[in-house]
Order: C-alpha cells, then sequence, then structure tokens
C-alpha cells in the first residue's frame, strides 16, 4: 500500500488479514463509502495501526465502467 501524510508510515507497513474492509467493499461495489468508527477496518488492520485515525473513506477509481482500483483515506476527525 502507499501511504501519504500523518501516520503514513503505519499503514503503508501493515499486514493486514484477508477479510475485507472498507476498500474491498468500494471496489465490490462501485460506491463510495464512509466509515465514521473504522468498523469495517478495525477487523484486518492491527489497532496500533488505526489508533490515530478515527474515519475513513474509500473511493473507487473508474476506467470508464470498470473499478480498477480505491483511494482509501484516514482522518482523525471523527465526523
Amino acid at each position: 500500500a502507499l501511504a501519504f501524510g500523518g501516520g503514513s508510515s503505519q499503514i503503508a507497513e501493515a499486514q493486514t488479514k484477508a477479510a475485507p474492509g472498507l476498500a474491498w467493499k468500494a471496489l465490490e461495489n462501485g460506491e463510495v463509502l464512509l466509515d465514521a468508527g473504522l468498523r469495517h477496518d478495525r477487523n484486518i488492520l492491527p489497532l496500533e495501526v488505526l489508533r490515530d485515525f478515527n474515519c475513513a473513506a474509500a473511493v473507487p477509481l473508474f476506467r470508464e465502467t470498470e473499478v480498477f482500483g480505491v483511494l482509501a483515506f484516514y482522518d482523525k476527525r471523527a465526523d
């Protein structure tokens, strides 16, 4: 994973479990998803990675009608 900004080194180096998190769901559904409690990613990312974050958004990337990737954003704000 590529990550930039505060706390990015923990995300880039994290080992995830093979379970669908927020980005995976956005990839499957092709919809922008918001997670104000990180309930989706708390199941797959280590808690020490997420300790500085309170919310996330996953934005699918399209080429015509096909989703080819997802941008995930994490933030300290709870809203």
